[in-house]
């Protein structure tokens, strides 16, 4: 019993000083707060990033055809009044979409992100007023990532590849998730990494429709023209596959453009990220990757567009000294711990065996335990 006590007391203390140096984590409000705040310089010690999100007031130019069709390819002013074109600027935030409880929705949305990513040390605040967010991160290695990620609108479309009709969007995806597989042995080695899109019941029906439609179709049909003379022309004489195409797109970026080599009846995509790996750099940002985009995906889309404004690095308040002063709170707490011990079972002897005798009461006292 006295070996449990003193084994007891020796786990408080390292508990203690494991929450002394990493604290303990609550959300209250609009922020995982520290719940025992005197302890957490260890938190501090990269310093922490200060980042504010302002609302887009920027426009962009888009052509449309007389049917009210996007046209995609530039074209000069001339090019414009010829096809009898037009040309118009468009808010990226229309005016019906700045307003609180758009703010608050894209702050939500923020937060989501912040916790699929992992994020447990972080404080969020939104001013109603003109729809800024700030945001107080944690520094580390993979800060400018987060960040990418928070300020990402995450507008997901399936389009037309011809017509840039949507055919599906972000309402149309359940959840999305990273997913890992081996390559394929005939041609390459390594691992390969995938974005698994997984879409809600009115989704799988949709992409099952869509699947249907934008199949690949081998035309064998073949042209022969014959010249006055009787001769047949070969060079006319092709199979050609004809293929209606999808586009998928987040943030009117293209991620890739295809069709369906047959009708997708699951519900549900994987998109190949890069290509098989075989070294742990590579394979680790494909992994970020394919990250990335499934976080934005899982999280949805932003009512309202953001531009990074502020992205201010801010130094660690822990100095030198402090952490200095740190390390001998520590040790001193081992010194008494191990004083404590051999004053308890008045174990301070003179023999060369006491090394020895520590390390079988160590392991005894564990035993105990167990």
């Amino acid at each position: 019993m006295k070996k449990i006590k003193i084994l007891t007391i020796t786990l408080a203390i390292t508990a203690i000083t494991m929450i002394a140096f990493f604290g303990v984590y609550k959300q209250v409000q609009n922020r995982m707060e520290n719940q025992v705040k005197d302890y957490s310089d260890a938190m501090d010690l990269k310093g922490s990033r200060n980042v504010t999100l302002t609302v887009n007031t920027e426009t962009t130019t888009t052509i449309q055809d007389a049917e009210g069709k996007v046209i995609e390819e530039e074209l000069t002013d001339e090019q414009i009044a010829e096809k009898g074109y037009t040309k118009e600027e468009m808010p990226n935030n229309k005016e019906e979409v700045k307003n609180v409880q758009n703010y608050q929705a894209s702050k939500k949305i923020i937060e989501n992100r912040l916790k699929k990513l992992g994020i447990r040390n972080y404080i969020i605040r939104l001013n109603e007023q003109n729809g800024d967010i700030a945001i107080e991160l944690p520094e580390n290695d993979h800060t400018d990532s987060v960040i990418s990620n928070v300020k990402t609108t995450g507008k997901f479309e399936i389009l037309d590849s011809e017509t840039n009709e949507v055919l599906m969007d972000n309402s149309h995806v359940k959840t999305a998730k990273v997913m890992y597989g081996s390559g394929n042995s005939t041609t390459s080695s390594g691992t390969s990494v995938y974005l698994d899109i997984e879409f809600n019941k009115e989704g799988k029906k949709k992409l099952e429709e869509i699947s249907n439609q934008y199949v690949k179709v081998e035309d064998t049909s073949k042209e022969e023209n014959t010249t006055e003379e009787g001769n047949t022309d070969n060079e006319n004489q092709e199979a050609s596959e004809k293929e209606k195409k999808i586009t998928m797109k987040i943030d009117d970026e293209t991620i890739m453009s295809t069709s369906f080599d047959e009708p997708v009846k699951i519900g549900r995509l994987q998109l190949s990220v890069g290509s098989s790996a075989t070294d742990t750099d590579t394979l680790q940002g494909y992994v970020e990757q394919a990250s990335s985009m499934a976080t934005v995906l899982d999280t949805g889309n932003m009512p309202v567009k953001y531009d990074l404004g502020q992205n201010q690095y801010v130094l660690s308040d822990v100095t030198a000294n402090e952490m200095q002063i740190g390390i001998y709170v520590v040790l001193a707490i081992v010194v008494i711990g191990i004083i404590v011990l051999f004053i308890r079972y008045k174990a301070i002897r003179s023999t060369r065996n006491d090394f020895f005798y520590w390390i079988y009461f160590i392991i005894d006292a564990s035993h105990s335990i167990c």
